[in-house]
């Protein structure tokens, strides 16, 4: 009798693998979702400091506004001189297979004042970024 009672009590039960391996999988499922959302954060912020630098670039080249501006890698060339005041224009680059939009218009008020619009679609969805320049004469 006492030799079945310690063939009954060694090992585990079919419960308690079962409850192992869920708890096991509940913490791979975790660790992936968590993973997936960072690499989802990582992919937005590089698209929005891309559109940022655009308009940075943008914002140089209105401020050059000499003919001998020439737009570098990612811009288009959207001088001051040929934007009137209440009107727009626009311009697409690619970079890392990301479709930018880039609009400058220049505002009535206050006077010399451009807005620089960058939108594009990104991981997550449609974004814009929105930068202005005041132009001190």
């Amino acid at each position: 009798m006492n030799k079945n009672m310690r063939l009954s009590n060694s090992g585990e039960t079919i419960v308690e693998v079962l409850i192992c391996v869920a708890l096991i999988a509940i913490t791979i499922t975790a660790t992936y979702v968590s993973g997936v959302d960072t690499m989802h954060k990582i992919q937005s912020a590089k698209e929005k400091q891309n559109a940022v630098s655009l308009a940075r670039k943008q914002i140089e080249l209105i401020a050059s506004d000499t003919d001998t501006a020439k737009p570098t890698s990612g811009t288009c060339l959207l001088l001051s001189s040929t934007i009137s005041e209440g009107t727009s224009e626009t311009c697409n680059t690619t970079i890392e297979s990301i479709k930018y939009n880039i609009s400058d218009t220049k505002k009535s008020s206050p006077a010399n004042t451009y807005k620089i619009d960058i939108s594009w679609n990104g991981s997550t969805g449609r974004n814009d970024v929105s930068m202005y320049y005041i132009r001190k004469n």
